[in-house]
């Protein structure tokens, strides 16, 4: 991982357009920006983590969590959401993802009920998906969105897993893994461009979910790059500004009555009309 401090939005915008060129390699099919995926955080300390790893750290200790046990939880889930919610979803049954997961040694991107994890991971289920935006605005949005936050830093990362073309993919792990295809989810997946990554680990005869830092921790040159933009959380009402006149704020990327709501605070805030 690459870390980049950052004085001001003017200064990370520039860093966005010599990031076309950082994942420029030489005869690659990658060639620019549009590739890397962005994620905000509005605190520079926290750690790259799923929903499902801080939950499970916080009752049981571990952020690991065995990818069938996780499967039988959430389709267990199932029809009590759909009653709730009008929608339906056609899941594998246990035994053919079980049988998916015996027979799947090396993978990518080929995740069973994925439309029904990404539902579920906007809607509060803790869940083992990393999500990302295909936006650096929409991630930047997220970082800075809480203005009462008392962390001194945002973070902004930027991802690719594949800058070359191929992947030394180890049958063991950590492997990090990311799911771009078109898929059936919530709205928000559209309206905040987003994507997910998964991190797994192969234990004997089982596979689990586990940390993305296991993986960026190893500082693999050629693959699974991060870049880590930190920037003076006090940047806020200057991005916040900034992106408003990109149209990316709370009602564009959530379209709901509270978001109107808030689009309409951040606004006063960042005019410093008032405070």
């Amino acid at each position: 991982m690459e870390i980049k401090n950052i004085a001001s939005w003017d200064e990370f915008e520039n860093q966005l357009q010599e990031l076309g060129q950082l994942t420029n390699y030489e005869g690659t099919k990658y060639s620019d920006a549009t590739d890397l995926l962005f994620r905000g955080q509005s605190n520079a300390q926290w750690r790259l983590s799923t929903t499902l790893e801080r939950y499970m750290e916080r009752v049981t200790g571990s952020n690991k969590v065995e990818m069938w046990t996780y499967y039988l939880m959430m389709s267990h889930a199932k029809s009590r959401i759909e009653t709730f919610t009008a929608n339906t979803w056609d899941l594998p049954d246990h035994k053919e993802y079980l049988d998916w997961l015996i027979q799947s040694k090396s993978w990518h991107g080929d995740l069973p009920a994925l439309e029904y994890m990404a539902y579920l991971r906007h809607h509060g289920f803790p869940s083992p998906l990393l999500d990302w935006s295909m936006s650096p605005f929409v991630a930047a949005y997220f970082a800075f969105r809480d203005v009462t936050s008392n962390a001194e830093s945002v973070a902004i990362f930027a991802y690719t897993e594949m800058p070359e073309d191929g992947k030394r993919v180890p049958e063991a792990g950590p492997n990090i893994v990311s799911l771009m295809q078109d898929i059936r989810s919530d709205r928000r997946h559209f309206l905040q461009q987003s994507t997910y990554t998964i991190c797994t680990a192969k234990e004997k005869d089982k596979r689990y979910y586990c940390s993305h830092e296991e993986v960026f921790a190893k500082g693999m040159p050629r693959q699974d790059l991060l870049w880590k933009f930190i920037l003076p959380s006090s940047e806020s009402r200057n991005a916040l500004r900034k992106l408003d006149t990109y149209n990316i704020n709370a009602y564009s990327i959530f379209q709901s009555e509270d978001s109107v709501i808030e689009t309409v605070f951040l606004r006063e805030y960042v005019r410093k009309r008032y405070f």
